[in-house]
């Protein structure tokens, strides 16, 4: 019994930090991390229509084993923009290619596999003008408009994932589990 994804809106979230720390206490697939600005942690949504639950689809920062993935797999996206080596700063996460001065600067990566069902009241619309800090507006910014062309795909890719786990009953290596995240979301 396939399902299918409406209403897909390329939007930034904020998800309670105790409903996401719930899930990730029975799925050790949902991203959370214990640091105090993982309140902060951006999410896009995805809603499912079929039987009302509303995904969120998160992002991830940047780290040294992204610099081997493709850019886009069945299960994620590299979100990225290429800049003149002359602009990196120490802690970026970058590519180089041979003969040229541009690189791949990674931002982050979108992980569909880690996908997680929301309730109404427990996530709040980014809203980019009142981040503070500018360089992280900024960073925002950019990851939303790399996502936005981008959203008709995300939308079928996350349905085929889910999918295929709901009729499969399969939970695939390094997937979350949705039918134990659907249980909890449920009952929170």
């Amino acid at each position: 019994m396939s399902i299918e994804f409406t209403n897909a809106k390329c939007e930034f979230f904020t998800i309670e930090t105790d409903y996401v720390k719930e899930l990730h206490s029975k799925d050790t697939e949902v991203f959370f991390d214990n640091t105090p600005d993982y309140s902060n942690k951006p999410y896009i949504g995805i809603l499912v229509s079929s039987n009302n639950y509303k995904y969120f689809i998160p992002l991830t920062s940047a780290k040294e084993k992204h610099k081997r993935w493709k850019n886009k797999t069945k299960t994620n996206y590299i979100i990225y923009e290429m800049i003149d080596k002359s602009e990196l700063r120490p802690n970026d996460i970058y590519r180089e290619f041979e003969n040229t001065d541009e690189v791949k600067k990674i931002l982050a990566v979108l992980e569909i596999k880690k996908m997680i069902p929301v309730k109404d009241g427990l996530y709040h619309k980014v809203d980019f003008s009142l981040v503070s800090d500018l360089s992280y507006r900024d960073l925002l910014e950019k990851e939303y408009e790399f996502c936005k062309p981008l959203l008709p795909e995300i939308v079928k890719k996350a349905q085929v994932i889910y999918n295929k786990q709901k009729d499969s009953g399969v939970v695939e290596e390094l997937h979350c589990n949705f039918s134990l995240l659907e249980e909890i979301c449920n009952n929170y």
